[in-house]
């Protein structure tokens, strides 16, 4: 199984691709951990080059995942997301 992941400075691009769009999170970029890896729990294509997307974001004064709505471009998400493999493998 893969999933879609990125870190902080990945995340902050796509906030700042997001601006504008429906599902635009606001006041979330000084939460985030500034290490952290905020994982994509699902995506789906929205319009012709969005993607809608939930994401479990880490914070820096929570100990649990929040989850928050994005909107992107294909573009940004392709640039700022990367595909994560646990152990390696791919899931038939």
């Amino acid at each position: 199984m893969r999933t879609t992941i990125t870190g902080t400075p990945g995340f902050l691009r796509l906030l700042e691709d997001a601006e504008g769009r429906i599902k635009a999170p606001t006041d979330i970029a000084s939460k985030l951990d500034p290490n952290g890896i905020h994982v994509c729990h699902l995506h789906a294509p929205l319009d012709e080059g969005v993607v809608r997307a939930q994401w479990l974001i880490a914070t820096e004064s929570e100990t649990v995942a929040i989850p928050v709505w994005m909107d992107n471009g294909v573009e940004a998400w392709a640039a700022y997301t990367v595909q994560h493999v646990p152990g390696g493998v791919a899931d038939a």
